[in-house]
């Protein structure tokens, strides 16, 4: 349904993946739901036997064209995930049949029925893990050090998989897992990625609006913000020499906190040596290396969009969820929801997209785990009450921070913020500015195989376990399908790479809500033959380039504590203009579609200053806001101009001087240009008041 839409549908390229993405988060969720709705004991055999036969039918025709689209779509990878897959299926028959008596052997036909189907699934899931390597390994699939870290990718987990507890000691579990929560923090705060010319373009963004802020900038009023409102603010106001500091800091500790929910969620998948490893390697790998990008490992240090930092709030939200699970006090879960609702309102207040994840992950289950507590009162106009009382809990809490934040900004400024800022560049780039055209037999598929695992397990499992583990695998399939538009905005293949925190969560907690019956229970085999591929090839694809992963391990660090000092050094031809005009404490602003000096403290050549230079206009960087339409830039402009009529230095690019033409414009009506001076690189003007 989703695919035929986005075929017929009129629209531009962009638009019609977001039509196609919509309707399949509508779609299947409305077609399951229906299907648990109808009681099979109150259908016509002769209905519910046409039924079961049409939707085996359905699925066996959409099985055999994906298996058929992956194997010829990569042709060069037709052999290896075709002999992997049947490898991994043999595998499974001989672990669920070989140990069992002959009494309870199954007939041939079954067997062979049963065998036959885990291989078409093994093949589906293979073909869909390897669309994962959209790139090429140096010396191919051939050079010894790929194959090998491929076969031991594959035995790690398909072991710790099928063999969970193998190995396990209760001292052994306790150290290791000390050990694997360390490699973890040390990890998170390694620099490797800092600071090249890519990585300063996704730090800037974070950096200019948390400099005006210090400053005296106001967001949602004068300063334009492209990834964030409360997370500006934690990056502001962090007790730390320069923003730059306090955004390693921050990225840091939220990185190190997705990769150990990553880890502990795997983790309880089982108690032995061989699930401890896998877990450390897969939160490792998936939430710290990036492959396919460059000859080294990329990681959410040098690119703080990717990581924790941005997917952090959804995440624990669906920890709160899942925190349900072992409570057995209706007080006590009480408490946790009140709880969860403020990590909700955080989550939201965060930024326009964790607003969304956040909502789309919390409010479903938070809904239905209200009403699985209520729907026990035996009076029905009481229970419809304490229903609708618990519901609206979370609507009020978000009207009374937005009325606190309200009455702050009348206080402070003289009137309310303008809403609009919060999602502002949202607004830009589902326009489709930096969109990137998806590609239909890419990774998006592998999005697509998560998100429906889990809401088949929901519904196989619905009547068979505690509304609360029914509610959890809600918020599983939320978190896949909320976290997905980020790849949905901008399907670069390594956008998937970066939602691979996300996907090891959601196939953690659908694999331990699903149980660990193999034998009488067909759901638990179905996901781990679906698990396997996407974690081995996690562990294969970040690992399997020799030189990346010697460069990551032997790459010199810089010092933590001075985060900042690494920074790239200003062009010493910029310090030379500025040394012979500009004092370090006049007003600056740079307009040039590069990498901002105004923001490193080596702005000047003879005085480091950790806060920054002081800034003249709302433009750090330029980039940023220079993708937004023209009413929205110029709004932002005109109102810091407001707040500060004293005049700057305008620093820009003698090749590109077109690029700010627009700023000079608004300057115009408020400032008279004066002396401008410039060499062979830069061009520098004085603007002062009119």
């Amino acid at each position: 349904m989703a695919l035929g839409v986005a075929a017929i549908v009129p629209a531009a390229e962009s638009r019609r993946v977001w039509i196609a993405f919509l309707t399949l988060g509508s779609a299947l969720p409305a077609g399951l739901v229906l299907a648990m709705a109808i009681d099979p004991h109150r259908v016509s055999p002769s209905w519910l036997r046409a039924v079961r036969w049409l939707a085996l039918l359905a699925s066996a025709v959409a099985l055999g064209a994906g298996i058929v689209h992956g194997l010829t779509y990569r042709s060069g990878a037709i052999a290896i995930e075709l002999g992997a897959a049947l490898v991994q299926a043999a595998a499974v028959v001989a672990l669920t049949t070989l140990p069992r008596g002959s009494d309870e052997q199954p007939s041939g036909t079954i067997r062979i029925a049963t065998a036959a189907l885990w291989a078409a699934v093994s093949i589906g899931a293979w073909s869909v893990a390897g669309s994962l390597l959209w790139w090429q390994f140096p010396g191919g699939l051939r050079h010894p050090w790929v194959i090998a870290v491929f076969a031991v990718s594959a035995v790690i987990v398909f072991s710790a998989l099928w063999r969970p507890d193998a190995i396990a000691n209760r001292a052994l579990g306790w150290a290791g897992t000390a050990a694997a929560l360390a490699v973890l923090a040390v990890v998170s705060v390694r620099t490797n990625d800092l600071f090249d010319i890519h990585s300063m373009y996704t730090w800037e963004p974070f950096i200019g609006p948390a400099e005006l802020v210090r400053q005296g900038g106001w967001l949602l009023w004068d300063v334009p913000a492209q990834y964030g409102y409360l997370n500006e603010y934690a990056i502001a106001w962090m007790p730390t020499a320069s923003p730059w500091e306090g955004l390693f800091i921050l990225n840091s500790v939220m990185c190190f906190l997705l990769a150990a929910a990553v880890f502990m969620l795997l983790r309880s998948l089982g108690r032995g040596l061989i699930n401890l490893v896998m877990s450390g390697a897969v939160a490792l790998v998936a939430c710290f290396f990036r492959p396919g990008l460059g000859p080294t490992i990329i990681g959410p240090g040098g690119y703080p969009s990717t990581g924790g930092f941005r997917f952090l709030w959804c995440v624990a939200l669906l920890l709160v969820l899942l925190s349900l699970l072992r409570v057995r006090s209706p007080r006590a879960r009480r408490v946790i929801l009140v709880l969860g609702n403020l990590v909700w309102v955080v989550g939201v207040l965060w930024s326009a997209e964790s607003a969304i994840w956040s909502t789309i992950v919390w409010l479903p289950g938070y809904f239905l785990m209200v009403v699985a507590e209520r729907w026990k009162e035996p009076d029905i106009r009481t229970r419809v009450l304490r229903i609708a009382g618990w519901t609206a809990i979370p609507v009020l809490f978000l009207a009374a921070t937005i009325a606190i934040g309200f009455f702050i900004y009348q206080v402070g400024l003289g009137h309310t913020p303008d809403l609009q800022a919060f999602y502002d560049f949202g607004l830009a780039f589902q326009g489709g500015v930096v969109a990137y055209p998806i590609d239909p037999g890419g990774p998006g598929w592998v999005l697509f195989l998560v998100y429906m695992v889990t809401l088949v397990t929901l519904v196989w499992r619905v009547r068979k376990q505690p509304a609360v583990a029914s509610v959890v695998l809600v918020g599983a399939a939320a978190l896949i399908y909320a976290t997905s538009s980020y790849f949905v905005g901008r399907s670069h293949p390594n956008n998937v790479w970066n939602l691979a925190p996300e996907i090891c969560i959601a196939l953690a907690i659908t694999l331990v809500l699903a149980g660990r019956d193999i034998r009488g229970d067909p759901m638990p085999v179905l996901l781990r033959l679906v698990t396997a591929p996407l974690l081995v090839i996690l562990l294969f694809g970040a690992l399997g380039d020799h030189a990346a992963v010697v460069d990551w391990v032997t790459r010199p660090q810089r010092d933590i504590t001075h985060i900042d000092a690494g920074l790239v050094r200003t062009d010493p031809n910029l310090q030379l203009l500025l040394a012979a005009h500009v004092q370090p404490g006049d007003r600056v602003a740079y307009i040039a579609e590069d990498t901002d000096p105004v923001l490193s403290p080596h702005l000047y050549a003879d005085a480091v200053q950790p806060d920054g230079a002081p800034l003249w206009l709302p433009l750090v960087p330029f980039t940023a806001i220079n993708i937004l339409p023209a009413n929205r830039r110029a709004a932002y402009l005109e109102r810091f101009i407001a707040r500060h009529p004293e005049g700057g230095w305008l620093i820009e690019r003698t090749s590109t001087l077109g690029e700010g033409e627009w700023v000079r414009t608004i300057l115009r009506e408020h400032f008279t240009p004066g002396q401008t001076y410039a060499n062979a690189d830069y061009q520098l003007t004085l603007w002062s008041p009119v």
